[in-house]
């Protein structure tokens, strides 16, 4: 009989603390995953910041400077995504159908801007900020997503 209670109580043990390693193993690839927010908060900022500047630069100045940020932006993303899929791939990935919804929404908000250009004020910070809205929104949604799903999982 005492054996059998010292058995049980050792398997409590032994399931208690594969617990707490899974729960271990689950925070570090929680951690080692992208962030796709991360990535949909910098290209609204960027979008919000950078944009509305050729409403006060000379755009012959500023465009290639912006061009040059995009550059740089694009590898950093690109070495970003390359870094961390390599490593852990979370079944969580934006699809197609949001990508393809923002190409709509920044070709339109760009064809709005050009056609705005002497037409009203400051059409590039309109521009702007009609680009980044959706953008930054997206990314916050992602963001609250993510917080809720990394406690639901932590959680169980």
């Amino acid at each position: 009989m005492e054996t059998k209670i010292l058995s049980d109580k050792y398997k409590q043990n032994s399931a208690s603390e594969q617990l707490v390693r899974i729960r271990s193993i689950q925070q570090k690839v929680v951690q080692e995953a992208a962030k796709d927010y991360l990535v949909f908060f910098g290209w609204g900022l960027y979008s919000l910041l950078l944009i509305p500047v050729f409403d006060y630069i000379n755009p012959n100045i500023w465009g290639p400077a912006i061009w040059l940020i995009s550059i740089v932006g694009t590898i950093v993303t690109w070495r970003y995504y390359a870094k961390r899929h390599t490593r852990v791939k979370l079944a969580n990935k934006v699809g197609w159908k949001v990508w393809f919804a923002l190409g709509i929404w920044s070709a339109a908000s760009s064809l709005f801007t050009i056609l705005a250009i002497g037409h009203i004020a400051y059409p590039y910070t309109i521009g702007g900020i009609a680009l980044a809205l959706p953008i930054l929104a997206y990314g916050v949604w992602l963001f609250k997503k993510y917080n809720n799903e990394k406690s639901t999982t932590l959680q169980t």
